[in-house]
Formats: structure tokens, sequence, C-alpha cells
């Protein structure tokens, strides 16, 4: 029998799931075809082998069972364990494979005798020859495998094989049972499980050292920091039967035993100090220790059932595994002495070390041959052996492992199941749910968080969670909003520190729910109105069903036709605004219907809609016009909201003499206005005026009232007065006309105001003409302004009316009298004169005169002045105009009371008298002189630009010296050369004047003074000359320029 187990598929689920640090060759971590494990087994206890590899794979780890007859009859070799090597051989290369499990006791599964002549049982059963596949273990075919002295042979393990000893199904299940127990539970507990147990004794007494102390002492140091090593040694609390149970009893992660040791059981010099039969009857549970045992036979699996194998068995506690010999263990002093206590310290230090660095139980067995190989490897063939070289291989072959070679030493949570029941539902209705949560073995676990799941819309929905009770059962009990349909359904337990992850999948079929609908019994409504339309939806339990779109229908006729649709609220009610009903008043069947969803059934429910008259409302405009013009009439009819109703006919009346007059009809525009054309032939005055509406089909006929008011004709009355200015005592003439033109007859009042119109006095009330004008003449009483008016109080058809103010002034004559001429002189002060008087002679005491000359283009402003108590006016000015003649005029621009005048004369600027100054000066005859003179007016101004002529008397004539012009100082200088004879000379100075100012001439006797110039000798004469030589001397006068 071959089979791969079937549960390898999930292999990437479970490794995902826990975590799990796959060993090589695991599922999830290498090819499909690879397997991690392979179990073989012998057909009667395949089985359990089967539910090992199904456990296995649930871990991680890839199994396949392979029954030793399917091997037997697939492959060759010379006997049953040669024939499994070939296989494993070809299986190994084939799927990567890293354990094997050997499943069955020597009888079922065998074992290789390998040969080892060191004196002691030759032959050593091994399952190291299913770990070492390299090379060939009879290379000379003469049925002693591993002679090292003859095969080439190294013994390193590249595989971890561990064995089952079971020998049949009874056995087979409690090893199953128990590994399953210990990968599930013994990691739990760490108290017991961070404990090892150390027992050594001093085995050769006769010996000195106490050798099973030492060697467990060494393997001590291997213990990681924190954990409890417990030390048994003969010297200390001795080696006990009841302390070995008792120890193993409470649990333990490792016991290490060095001693004697036999097929039946442990022993020390004296005695058997625990026995197979105590390995059997353990009863520590999942407490299960890993045993290293250096003693001899403890692991003899080939024979009767050994103290090995009594620990592995048991099924109710035990070991889990154990490491022992298989033949003699070689603790006697003297072989002690051969092999050295390096060696055999080294077995159990290489374990110790291996184990806890192992996660697997065959990984600490393969490194401890494989250290030890390395440490002490084996001879090369053909050399001669010493009996310290077999000794070293046959500990090598002979330490096998009696357990599962993949057995977790750090456990496993335990595996679940999940179920979970399939449900239905209504839509808004809680749902109940039921999930059960069992372990491996079908037994319930309690208060476990179990998380439910909804499919919906392409995802998971968390909708609850709940705990298992003691039965396993997780209630949950919710809501289900979905629409209807059908839905996957999840429970999942997430797992925890004790127990893996499961999950369950269901159906849930949500179902739509009964919906009921209500309305009023009737709803009223007029016509043009907004109205509401309301509905009430209901689920089947009796709540608003919010979110629903409804439907409002009415019918007229077999018709039903559309008002609009509305959305349920919170509350279960839709509610439908109508801006304006429009339908004939009268009474419609009304519905809502609600056509249903993916969560609700339909619903309807029927009322009545009651449409009445829309209330109206007539509106009249004031109205006020003049007797005789035509108008507008102006009347509106709306509803109660104020929008006008157009296409209606309004009836206007005016209520005359106590009854009412009608005036006619109009109907109304888009607005509601009506207007009639009206022209008012009533007398002036106030009336009522009415505006009716009848009514129709879909309105309610109202009326409205406002007030006509009939003026009188507006008339306007004019004021003239001609002249507006007379001389006082003349007759002006007030005249005007009334428009329109009421006729003959009618008195106009005249009025006149001498105050700027604060007071007002009669002049006369005067009648008008066929033609509505008037005319009256009137003088005023004193001079002076006058505001006039006229006025009429109009009749019962004309109003009365008042004209503008008009002016009219009444003065007295004045006169302004001069003499013929006045005479000024240019740049001097001078004065003009007028005297103002009124026509009877009397002074005009305060009058402005304006004097004015004319320039030849214009009248030129000299300035004003006012008469004073004789009636002169007098102003004084600086004529600074060009010397001449001019017309002169005076006048008086009359006031309120006088009339104007004027007086021309003729006004005579003279020129300006001149005074000349000249400026004595003596000069150097011959010198370079100047002369100086200024012009000035007789105020002593100067005057700029004037033309000086100097002259000087010489010899009884007049000599001209040269002329200049003043600057701005008045001053002119002359210069000239001196050439004169020395004396004192006249001058006279001439101005000729000019169009402004007069000519002078000064003549100033002794104003030049010719001083004699001075003079200088120079004499030029040689510088030396000799006796009586004649000499010139050159003498040179000149004056003192040179």
């Amino acid at each position: 029998m071959r089979s791969r187990n079937s549960t390898r598929a999930f292999l990437v689920l479970f490794a995902f799931l826990l975590g799990l640090a796959l060993p090589t060759g695991a599922a999830g971590t290498a090819d499909n075809d690879d397997v991690v494990n392979v179990i073989v087994t012998h057909s009667l206890i395949a089985d359990e082998a089967e539910r090992l590899a199904d456990w296995k794979a649930r871990n991680g780890i890839s199994s396949e069972v392979v029954t030793v007859e399917w091997i037997y009859d697939a492959y060759d070799g010379a006997d049953g364990p040669e024939r499994i090597r070939n296989f494993l051989r070809e299986y190994v290369a084939e799927h990567n494979t890293s354990y094997v499990t050997v499943f069955g006791d020597f009888e079922l599964v065998p074992a290789r005798r390998a040969y080892v002549p060191d004196g002691y049982n030759v032959f050593v059963p091994t399952d190291l020859y299913y770990a070492d596949l390299d090379e060939e273990w009879d290379q000379n075919g003469d049925g002693k495998h591993a002679d090292i002295g003859v095969d080439v042979v190294n013994l390193r393990p590249e595989l971890a094989v561990g064995r089952l000893p079971a020998s049949d199904e009874d056995e087979a299940r409690a090893l199953v049972d128990k590994i399953i127990r210990y990968e599930t539970e013994a990691h739990r507990d760490k108290a017991w499980f961070r404990r090892a147990l150390l027992i050594g004794d001093d085995s050769f007494p006769q010996y000195p050292g106490a050798e099973g102390e030492a060697i467990a002492e060494a393997a001590a140091s291997e213990i990681p920091e924190g954990w409890e090593a417990l030390r048994f040694y003969g010297s200390g609390t001795g080696v006990y039967r009841d302390i070995i149970y008792n120890h193993i009893q409470d649990g333990a992660h490792l016991v290490l035993y060095v001693g004697h040791g036999g097929p039946d059981g442990w022993y020390t010099a004296e005695e058997r100090v625990f026995s197979a039969s105590d390995a059997s009857e353990l009863a520590n549970g999942h407490r299960l220790p890993v045993i290293f045992a250096m003693a001899d036979y403890t692991a003899w699996f080939d024979g009767r059932d050994c103290v090995g194998e009594g620990f592995l068995l048991n099924p109710g506690g035990g070991a889990i595994g154990y490491v022992g010999a298989t033949r003699v263990a070689y603790g006697e002093p003297e072989l002690y002495e051969t092999i050295g206590n390096a060696a055999l310290s080294y077995l159990a230090t290489a374990f110790v070390d291996g184990l806890f660095g192992s996660r697997f139980l065959g990984d600490a067995w393969r490194a401890l041959v494989d250290d030890y190989l390395l440490q002490y490897p084996v001879p090369e063939a053909d050399d001669p052996l010493s009996t310290e070289e077999e000794i070293r291989e046959k500990m090598a072959l002979q330490y096998v492992l009696l357990g599962d070679p993949t057995l977790s030493l750090e456990g496993y949570p335990a595996m679940t199941s999940l179920s979970v029941t399939s449900s239905s539902v209504i839509w808004g209705h809680d749902v109940s749910i039921v999930a059960r949560l069992t372990d491996y073995g079908g037994r319930p676990l309690a208060d476990k968080p179990i998380i439910f799941e909804l499919y919906h819309n392409g995802a998971w929905h968390v909708i609850g969670e709940s705990t298992t009770d003691p039965d396993g059962y997780a209630r949950l009990r919710c809501p289900i909003l979905v629409a209807s349909g059908t839905y996957q359904l999840r429970a999942t337990f997430n797992g925890d520190a004790r127990y893996r992850a499961s999950s369950s999948a269901g159906i849930l079929t949500v179902r739509r729910g009964p919906t009921s609908m209500s309305m009023a019994p009737s709803i009223v409504a007029t016509y043009s109105d907004s109205a509401t339309i309301a509905a009430m939806l209901l689920d089947d339990r009796g709540e608003p069903a919010s979110g629903k779109p409804v439907r409002f229908e009415y019918r007229v006729g077999p018709t039903w036709a559309g008002l609009g649709e509305a959305v349920t609220g919170d509350d279960g009610r839709a509610a439908l605004a109508v801006e304006s009903i429009e339908l004939v008043p009268g009474r419609y069947p009304l519905r809502a219907i609600f056509d249903g969803d993916e969560f609700c059934l339909s619903a309807a429910a029927e009322s009545e809609l009651v449409v009445g008259k829309e209330t109206t409302v007539v509106t009249v405009a004031e109205c006020s016009v003049e007797y005789g013009e035509s108008v507008e009439l102006q009347a509106r009819v709306t509803d109660d909201e104020l929008i006008g109703i157009q296409g209606v006919e309004l009836t206007l009346w005016v209520y005359v003499d106590g009854s009412w007059r009608y005036l006619g009809s109009a109907v109304t525009g888009a607005d509601g206005h009506a207007s009639l054309p009206y022209r008012a032939s009533l007398m002036p005055g106030s009336y009522k005026l009415g505006a009716d509406f009848a009514g129709d089909a879909r309105y309610r006929p109202s009326n409205g009232f406002a007030q006509l008011v009939v003026e009188k004709v507006s008339t306007s009355i004019t004021c003239t007065v001609t002249p507006s200015r007379i001389t006082y005592g003349e007759n002006a003439t007030i005249g005007g006309s009334i428009d329109p033109n009421p006729g003959a007859g009618f008195p106009v009042t005249l009025q006149y105001s001498g105050d700027g119109g604060e007071t007002w006095g009669a002049v006369a009330t005067v009648t008008t003409g066929p033609d509505g004008s008037y005319m009256c003449p009137w003088s005023p009483a004193a001079p002076g302004p006058y505001l006039l008016k006229a006025s009429w109080g109009g009749d019962r058809i004309y109003g009365g009316a008042e004209s503008p103010v008009v002016s009219l002034s009444a003065r007295i004559l004045t006169v302004l009298s001069a003499p013929p001429s006045t005479a000024v002189v240019y740049g001097d002060e001078g004065t003009v004169r007028a005297r103002l008087v009124d026509g009877e002679g009397n002074p005009v005491v305060g009058g402005v005169v304006h004097f004015h000359y004319w320039d030849g283009l214009r009248w030129v402003r000299l300035g004003d002045s006012e008469a004073d108590g004789e009636g002169y006016a007098t102003l004084a000015f600086i004529p600074l105009i060009k010397p001449g003649r001019y017309d002169l005029r005076a006048t008086f621009d009359g006031d309120d009371y006088r009339l104007p005048t004027e007086a021309k004369y003729a006004l005579a600027v003279n020129r300006e008298t001149t005074v000349m100054t000249v400026f004595q000066r003596s000069v150097d005859f011959r010198d370079s002189a100047t002369l100086r003179a200024t012009v000035t007016d007789d105020e002593l101004s100067v005057i700029e630009g004037a033309e000086l002529t100097f002259w000087i008397l010489l010899n009884g004539s007049w000599v001209s010296l040269g002329s200049t012009v003043t600057a701005t100082d008045g001053a002119g200088v002359v210069e000239f050369t001196a050439d004169f004879r020395p004396g004192a000379y006249t001058i006279r100075v001439a101005f000729g004047g000019d169009d402004y100012y007069e000519g002078a001439v000064k003549e100033v006797p002794e104003c030049l003074i010719v001083e004699r110039e001075a003079t200088v000798l120079e004499v030029v004469a040689p510088q030396s000359v000799e006796l009586g030589q004649e000499v010139t001397i050159e003498v040179r006068a000149v004056d003192d320029e040179g």
C-alpha cells in the first residue's frame, strides 16, 4: 500500500493560520510533489499511520504512508531493510524528503543489524541505515553491513529517522493519540515543560570517579538559562525508584539518565532502580519527557519489549521520545578509559544541545549523530582498527530514536471544527444564527469568540460576534437590513494560544417584508392653492418604513393620473407637496401606491380628494380726476394668495345720490388687472367706487370698493404790470387772464406789497371780461419797489388760483452836476467831484457816484464815491495816465427809489514838474573824469530813463561833454577827459522833458575843478665815464601816469 495523504492541499492554509516555520520540503515552501515526511509502516497498522499523516498534514508537514508490503513488491534487495533503503533513496531524491517515520516494531518494519566486531553483540540493530543513504553499507556482499574495516562508510545521516515501535493496531492508536495530545497540550504548561531531570550514579564503585554524575553534569551546561535542572546523583540524593518515578510523574521536558541498564530497566551498581513496568505504569498524562539514556540495552527494540518501548507505548503517560543504546553503552571503567571521557560526554552534550536547538525531535537525534561523527569520524576502510574506533562506530550506530521524528517540541494549537446553520429571515427582522465550535475530537469548546460575517457587495461584512456556551454553541441575534436575496454566511473562530482557527460557511436567505399603507379618509384642497397629500407606510411589525418611494394618483372618469411622488421619512410618512391644485372643484378618487423594492413588498391605500372653489379678492384703485377729464378706472381680482386671476369679468359701479350707477365691465388680463375708461361727468366731489366679480366654476364671487374723487377744473391766473418801472406819480397798468376761461363777471382780487411780501394791501377788485381777462390802472402812493399779484376763488366747477408775483418800481428823478473841467498832475494826487440831487434839488445823501474816463477805446473806471450831506461825491486818486485831455463821466445807477443819472465834463492831466541836481567834481588835468546829475519829480521821486546832456563853458562858449540816460536811481553819469586848462568851470545839465515830465536846465558855476597835473623828471646818463670824456645826459618830463 502506498498512499499520499489527502489533506496536503490544506498545508499552505494551516501554515499561514498558525505561522508555522515548516521544515525543508514542507508544503507552501516547495514544489507540489515535495513530501516532508514519509511514513514506512505495515499494513496491519496502516490506518493509524494514515491518521498520523493526516494530523501531520494539518500541521503543515506533508506526509505519505508507504507499506513494507508495497515496497517489497516494488523494489529489489537482498533483504527487507535493503529494499526499504532502496525505496527511500529514490523517494527522497524525487520528493525532497527530510524525515522518515518508521511506524512499527522490528517484526513489522525491520531494521538493519550492522556489524561491529567489538566482542559484544557484534550485530547492532540500527535505523541509521535509513538515514545515511549515500553509501553502500555492504560493499563486498559478505552480509556484514557497515564493516568499517572493509566497507567505506561515514554513517552521517542525511535524514532524521525515528521509530514508533507499535506491534499492533492498539499500540499504534495509542501512539498517535499520544503524539496529538503532546503536540496540542504539552507546551502550554510552562512550569513542568521548562524542567530537566539529571540522573547519574557511580556505576563502578571499585574504580575512582562517579562516571554517571560527570557525564550528566557535562550535559547540564547545555540546558538554557532560566530552565530548572533537578540533579539526582548517587553522591547526593541517591538514585532511587520513587525519586525517579515521582519526578517523571510531575513532568519534565528532558530526562537524562547515565548508569547501568538492561532491556527491562535502569540499574545502579547495586540494584534495578526503574523497570520497564514502571515506565508502563506512569500516569503523567501529557507531561511527557524526552529521555536520553546512556545505559546498556535500554532501546533493544529488536528483541523483547525494552524499557524504552515501555516509556513510549504507555498510553497514559511515560515518555514522548526515547534515545538510548540498543546494545552495550560502554560505561565500564576500562572501556570508559579506552574511549575517553570526552567521547562519552560528547554524546550526552550533543543530544542536549540538539534538543534545545531543534523544533522537531528528529532534528535533535540527527544533530546528536552528525555532530558526534564530525567530532569522531569513522576511519577509512582497510586501516587496522583499534578497539576505540570500533566502539565509537558502535556508539553512533546503536543510539536510536524511539519516537516521532517530526514531533514538534513546541507543540501546535489544537485543531477545531466550526459549523454554522443556514438561516432565513424577513428583511428588517432579527435573525438568529447558531454556530458550534468543537475540538479535533468533537468536544465542545466554551468561551470562544465567534465572528459572524455576511458576504455583500463583493466583500465580507461583520454582522456580529458571540461567545460559545458550555456546549460550544455561539448564538447571534441581529437585524438584517440588506436587500432580499440569498447571501453567503460565515462563522469564524480566529484561534488563540491553545486552539487553531476554523471557519464554516452557510446560507442566509433574506425575504422581502410585508408592508401596509394608510391615508386619511379625505383630503380637502382649494383650487389653485397648494396642498399636502400624505400617506403612512408601515412594515409588518408596525414600524415606519423609511426611504420608500410612494406614488400619488387621482382619477378622472376611468383614468388615473399622477399627482407626483414622495419618499417616506423616518416616521414612515410620505408627504407630497402640490404647489397648485388645477382640478375643477369637485370630488376625485385618490390613491397612494408603494410598488415594493428589494426589501419590502408592495402596498396601496385609497382616499378622496375634495377640491373647493378658490376664494377671491377684488381690489379697486383709488381714483382722482378733474371734472370733464378722462381716466382709466383700475380694479384687480386675485385669489387669497394674491395671485392674479386672468380672463374673468369685473363690473364697475359708482354710488350717486343714494343708488349705484353702472359704469361698465372689463375682463382681467394676465396679472388679474382690469381697466375701464371713464370721463368725469359728475359734479366735483367724493364718490364710492365699486367693482364686482360674480364668480365661476373655479372661483368664488367677491367685490371691492374705493374712493372716486372728481376734482374741480384746475385754473391758472396771470398778472402783468406795464411798465415795470415808472417815475413816481405816473400810472402803471395791471392786467392778466384766467385759464381756462371761466367767462365774464368773475371777481379778481389785486394786491400789492411794499415790504418784500411780508404784508399785502388791496389794489382793487375787478371782474373778468368775456375772454377771462382783466385790467386795472394803478399809481403807488409813495416811491419804492412793489410786488403785485392777482387771485380768484373759482366756483363749483373751476378751482381758484393765484398768480405769480410781479415787480413794479416807482422812482423819483435825480441830477448830477460838475464843473466843465478838472485838472490834475501826472503822478500827483488829484481829485474829481460831482454833486447828486433829486428833481427838487435835495442832496441825495449816500448815493454812490461812479467816475470813468475815456481812453479812446473804452470807459476806464477811476473809482466810486458816496455823496456827502451836501450831495457832493469827491474821488481822490493818483493819475498814472499819459498827460493830456480826457472825457470824464460821473454816473449814478439809481436805486429802488431814485432814477439813474449822469454828467460829463473834461479831465486835464498835466506833465510832472522835474528837479535837476548836479554834483561838483575835482579832477587832474588830462585825467579821465565823470560828472553826475540826478532828475526827480517835485516829490523827489527818481525819474528813470530821462536823457541828460552835459555842457562846459569854455571861453564864453558852451561845449558839449556828452549825453546819458538816468538809471533806476534817477542818476545820469557822463565820462570825458579833463583836457582843459586848470581852473574852475561852469557846468550846465539839460533835460528836455517827455510825455510825462516837464524839461529842466541846471547851471552850476565852478562845478568842475581842473587841477594841475603832477609831473616826474626822468634822467638817463652813463653809469661811469672817464675823466674828461664828453657825455650826454637825457632828461624826460612825464605826468604821473607816465
